[in-house]
């Protein structure tokens, strides 16, 4: 609970967000523990982003993740996860 009451008062001081919750990318296999942690401190999952084999070779290659093919999984999960988001 301090970490939550932490961040909403980080949250109120410097942004005009009305929520905050958590990213979580580079996803793969089972992540229950951070879904457990993420629940002990009552903080909201906003999306999952898998683990995608163009974020893991543009980042080895130092290159924008800007321009990722839009036909890779973690592009088409992120536009979807934005328009979910923007609703919030």
């Amino acid at each position: 609970m301090k970490l939550q009451s932490r961040l909403n008062n980080l949250r109120k001081k410097y942004s005009k967000y009305r929520k905050i919750g958590v990213i979580v990318n580079r996803v793969k296999d089972d992540i229950n523990i951070i879904l457990d942690k993420l629940k002990e401190y009552n903080l909201p999952l906003f999306a999952l982003i898998p683990e995608d084999e163009f974020f893991t070779k543009f980042d080895l290659e130092g290159k924008a993740l800007v321009k990722i093919p839009e036909d890779s999984i973690s592009f088409q999960k992120i536009a979807a996860d934005i328009k979910k988001l923007l609703e919030i």
